[in-house]
C-alpha cells in the first residue's frame, strides 16, 4: 500500500504508484510482477479499500498538463466523498 487516505464515512482510499519495480525486472516486462500487483489490488478491494493507481511517471513533475489531471483527480475524488458524506 502506498498511502492511505481515512476519509468520510470510513471510506478508506488507497493511492498506489507504480515504478517500473510493479511491471518490470531490469527494464523487461514481467508478466509475474504485473499478475502479483493485480492481485494485491484485488484483495484490497475485497477488504473494502478503494485503489487508485498512479503510474511514477505521472507524478515526475512533467509539466502543467500533468500537474492539472492530478488535480483535477484529487478535486473530484474529494467531491465524491463530500457528496457521499452529505447524503
Amino acid at each position: 500500500m502506498g498511502l492511505l487516505l481515512l476519509l468520510a464515512r470510513r471510506a478508506r482510499v488507497v493511492l498506489q504508484i507504480d515504478g517500473a519495480q510493479h511491471y518490470s525486472v531490469d527494464g523487461t516486462a514481467d508478466p509475474k510482477r504485473y499478475a502479483d500487483t493485480v492481485a494485491e489490488d484485488r484483495d484490497l478491494r475485497l477488504a473494502r479499500y478503494e485503489v487508485h493507481r498512479f503510474g511514477g511517471h505521472e507524478l515526475a513533475g512533467n509539466g502543467p498538463a500533468e500537474a492539472a489531471k492530478l488535480n483535477s483527480f484529487f478535486d473530484q475524488l474529494l467531491a465524491l466523498h463530500r457528496t457521499a458524506y452529505c447524503r
